[in-house]
């Protein structure tokens, strides 16, 4: 079985997943999410602003803050709201009841429209906006304190939630142990490890007899499995048939991923490689017989991928979009 995680640390559900797996015998390959972006923040430029903890929200403009990398959710929590979705129930625009409740519309969202997950955000962008910065790309020193406070934020639920002595005790063990082990496991890694490294040597702690663990970017990268790449050489051979049953699927699905522009011959795939010093990723399209990624050309010959050329220009991994 293939499993692949985001935020693969102990406060997630990625432990108990692996471990019920492993309790029924079944072999699992689980891949740490780090060629997913890292996070975006909604306003945030190019290079502006700190790495943060926020509360994930909606704005009045319908974005919203994301992290990919570090989060935890309080017990039984709220996901965030879009509250213009709620407009067929009200029977106005969420404009109008502001207006009619004498406030402004970002404090309307502000109040109802926060969640309870607790996400690391920051500036996704290297350089420019095609180049997002990724999971991968994150240092474990950089993201140090951040941990620290999921794990304060952690335990604060945990003994909110579960307020009989004994469940306290057990709570504060379990924590005073965790921060044992992660500070254990921050020296264990070394100056220049990444994130997956960190959350690697975490879960590894917990399941390494019952779970392979490997990287995302290992599952996708271009030196594996020439077959894990058939479906976006299968664009690449009828670019017209794929795309179309793409956009049919994200239309009959309804699942907030935008259709492709065709017109322009976007791909659902995007590709793996440096960036000032980053590791990034930059969407792909087809043009005619040619594979464009970021400034490279790639020619593509009988719908196949030309690999060779493509690993020796630096790209590293193609993946599919979610």
């Amino acid at each position: 079985m293939f499993s692949i995680d985001q935020n693969s640390h102990s406060l997630w559900d990625t432990l108990p997943k692996l471990q019920a797996l492993a309790a029924a015998g079944m072999g699992v390959n689980h891949f740490i999410e780090d060629i997913d972006v890292a996070f975006t923040e909604l306003g945030a430029g190019l290079s502006d602003g700190e790495l943060h903890i926020a509360r994930e929200q909606f704005h009045p403009s319908g974005g919203s803050a994301w992290g990919a990398a570090l989060f935890y959710t309080d017990f039984l929590g709220r996901q965030p709201t879009e509250l213009r979705h709620c407009e067929p129930q009200l029977g106005q625009k969420v404009s109008s009841l502001a207006r009619q409740l004498d406030t402004a519309l970002e404090d309307l969202y502000a109040e109802y429209s926060v969640s309870d997950n607790h996400i690391l955000v920051g500036p996704s962008y290297v350089g420019d906006r095609r180049h997002h910065r990724l999971i991968g790309d994150l240092g474990a020193g950089e993201v140090r304190p951040f941990v620290v406070q999921v794990l304060d934020l952690g335990e604060a639920d945990c003994l909110r939630r579960f307020p009989d002595k004994p469940c306290r005790e057990r709570t504060a063990a379990w924590f005073a142990r965790e921060r044992q082990r992660l500070e254990l496991l921050l020296e264990a890694c070394g100056a220049d490890a990444r994130l997956p490294d960190l959350y690697e040597r975490w879960l590894g702690e917990y399941v390494r007899d019952d779970a392979s663990l490997r990287r995302a970017s290992h599952l996708f990268a271009l030196n594996g499995d020439p077959q894990r790449l058939a479906v976006l050489e299968a664009f690449l051979r009828d670019y017209d048939t794929a795309a179309g049953l793409y956009n049919q699927a994200m239309t009959e699905t309804d699942v907030g991923v935008h259709p492709l522009r065709t017109a322009r011959g976007e791909l659902p795939f995007f590709a793996v490689f440096r960036h000032k010093g980053h590791l990034v990723r930059t969407g792909a399209s087809l043009d005619d017989d040619t594979l464009r990624i970021d400034k490279w050309e790639f020619p593509v010959s009988d719908g196949r991928l030309p690999l060779e050329t493509m690993r020796e220009a630096g790209i590293e991994a193609v993946a599919g979009k979610a």
